[in-house]
């Protein structure tokens, strides 16, 4: 039972990792777009968008990655 443990430690702790990496620039973005009185014009709102979409859709991949990764671990332990 510990590698299943581990590998779950593993998952977690690369998914926190993504999203620090992810949220903390699509923070910036918005405070950019607020600090320039930007965030009501539809440009900067597709752009956000478009920001969070690919944020996520590279969270999935991400995810799907190491989840990949950690069977591989578990089966190779």
């Amino acid at each position: 039972m510990r590698p299943t443990t581990r590998t779950n430690t593993l998952r977690q702790a690369a998914s926190a990792v993504f999203a620090v990496t992810a949220i903390v620039p699509l923070m910036i973005f918005v405070w950019t777009l607020h600090h320039l009185d930007a965030l009501g014009r539809l440009p900067a709102q597709v752009g956000l968008g478009l920001a969070l979409g690919i944020a996520l859709l590279g969270f999935h991949i991400f995810r799907r990655l190491m989840g990949r990764m950690s069977d591989l671990i578990v089966a190779l332990g």
